[in-house]
């Protein structure tokens, strides 16, 4: 049994309501504004929230002022509050209409959302403003390349290449011709590219090209084992932002972001990195490496760095909790224990060292104080899999009716959660034969708390 906390904890994102049908367009814009300015800053670096303070006031100042806004919401962007961000671009937008960078920022923030379809709609006011700015057309066809519609997005990267020729482009259109099975065409654009680009895109592109043609893909050109990142082009407007971008806090927020999203997370292994080799005696950046090593299985180099960090910050409890998670892991579990008891008492409500501290209990066989040390967890906070080790430890007592509650109540917060469904149809089976009456089966909310 694991637990599948993880060792940097999330940013909040802080969203704002939209008004309702019945304000008036100038109470609408009042609104987003005081939503806008009112963003908490409690949780930033000291040199963020200065940062976005200053930032903050201008627009108070002058809340009609579209390029103090657009500023504000730059400054939202690069350095973790994304959400908001767009809260911004959309005001701007709306008291600046002819400038196209307020539409184009807010495209790229909706499709890294995932909101494809909405970020082309952005993105096509923008370009309606500017038709002949080329990273915007580039951008257009990788999105209607996410929607699968391939012949805006062949519409798209050739227009770019009609405006500007970049490689970018290029290869989009290779990445057409690949999804509508013509890898004749596909070969015939990547191969000029390849003798003068060695973007591991391109390389993969044109060996699945070749293959799809039968023709020998040369031996010393094996696939990699992860997913290449897009190749780049030159995009002014987007690059006007990093001036925005105040410490290291933004980088980790990228990372958390990506290493969310499987499909990134090889992009989020590299930017933490190169962030580690420049700031390898950075706190926070450490953690977030541990995260990487964590999540990319990498054991022993997670135990030698968790080790020398444990050393350098001995009262930090994420690097003590990762230790004990290792030695649980070895099933090693009265080190475990050791470990966890000097975590908890530098920080008794940490939940994380809390469900720890059970499963080592529980590797033990002493189930009932693991009962008990995960009940403490769900006094702190209630998560399907607190309730899921909880229905274990009773499970083990033979408890199989409190069991059962626990199970449910994992199941309904997470109804995703596979191996609590399947622990529930084995109590199911177990309960089955027995006799219980419907004030046993209501009495679940109670016994679970909820």
């Amino acid at each position: 049994m694991h637990a599948r906390n993880f060792l940097i904890c999330s940013v909040v994102l802080l969203t704002s309501a939209f008004t309702g049908c019945g304000q008036s367009v100038s109470q609408h814009s009042a609104t987003a504004i005081d939503d806008l300015v009112s963003v908490g800053l409690t949780d930033v670096d000291p040199e963020v929230h200065k940062f976005l303070s200053r930032k903050q006031s201008v627009v108070r100042e002058s809340p009609d002022n579209s390029s103090a806004i657009g500023e504000l919401a730059m400054a939202y962007e690069m350095n973790g509050f994304a959400d908001s961000a767009l809260i911004g671009y959309r005001q701007a937008a709306t008291l600046a209409p002819s400038n196209n960078k307020w539409p184009y920022f807010e495209s790229l923030v909706l499709a890294s959302f995932g909101d494809y379809e909405g970020a082309v709609a952005a993105l096509d006011r923008a370009l309606k403003l500017d038709s002949k700015y080329s990273p915007g057309w580039i951008w257009k066809g990788r999105m209607h390349l996410e929607l699968d519609e391939l012949s805006q997005a062949a519409n798209a990267f050739q227009y770019a290449l009609d405006t500007d020729a970049h490689t970018a482009a290029s290869v989009g259109l290779a990445q057409v011709a690949l999804r509508e099975d013509d890898a004749n065409t596909a070969l015939n654009l990547l191969k000029d590219l390849g003798q003068h680009n060695v973007h591991p895109q391109v390389e993969q592109l044109i060996r699945v090209a070749r293959t799809r043609l039968g023709i020998s893909v040369d031996a010393g050109s094996s696939p990699s084992s992860s997913i290449p990142g897009q190749i780049g082009f030159p995009d002014p407007l987007s690059a006007e932002k990093r001036s925005y971008e105040v410490s290291i806090s933004a980088e980790l927020t990228r990372f958390r972001n990506l290493l969310a999203q499987p499909g990134r997370r090889s992009g989020a292994f590299e930017l933490i990195d190169a962030l580690f080799e420049e700031y390898p005696e950075n706190k926070r950046v450490v953690i977030a490496k541990a995260q990487r090593l964590r999540v990319g299985g990498d054991t022993a180099k997670l135990n030698a760095l968790l080790e020398q960090a444990h050393a350098t910050w001995p009262t930090e409890v994420n690097f003590i909790l990762g230790l004990a998670e290792l030695e649980i892991a070895s099933h090693n579990s009265s080190r475990a224990l050791e470990l966890l008891d000097s975590a908890l008492a530098l920080d008794p409500a940490n939940v994380w060292g809390l469900l720890q501290r059970g499963i080592a209990l529980a590797q033990n066989r002493d189930f009932r104080e693991a009962l008990e040390t995960f009940q403490q967890a769900l006094q702190v906070d209630e998560s399907a899999e607190i309730h899921y080790y909880i229905a274990n430890a009773f499970a083990e007592l033979d408890d199989f009716s409190n069991a059962r509650c626990h199970i449910r109540r994992a199941v309904e917060l997470d109804p995703a959660f596979k191996e609590a469904i399947d622990q529930l149809r084995r109590l199911d089976r177990i309960l089955e034969s027995q006799s219980r009456s419907e004030t046993d089966v209501n009495s679940c909310s109670r016994k679970t708390g909820n």
